[in-house]
């Protein structure tokens, strides 16, 4: 049960800072280059990233409140 609670959290930070970024999932699947499938299965807990994803997500994710904070 705890994990399902997990993935379903995560799943949510995940799409709060596409949202954030103002990026519909296809526009952030592309910037991560992953298919939209793929943040869609994240965005609802029906998957998890790897490690290698959790660190482009945090890159991608750091790189743009980059920019905006240089705005």
């Amino acid at each position: 049960m705890k994990n399902n609670n997990m993935k379903k959290t995560i799943g949510i930070v995940i799409k709060k800072m596409r949202e954030d970024m103002q990026l519909s999932q296809v526009k952030f699947g592309k910037l991560l280059k992953k298919d939209n499938s793929i943040v869609c299965r994240w965005e609802s807990g029906e998957r998890t990233p790897s490690m290698v994803e959790y660190r482009e997500l945090i890159e991608t994710f750091n790189s743009f409140m980059e920019k905006k904070v240089k705005v």
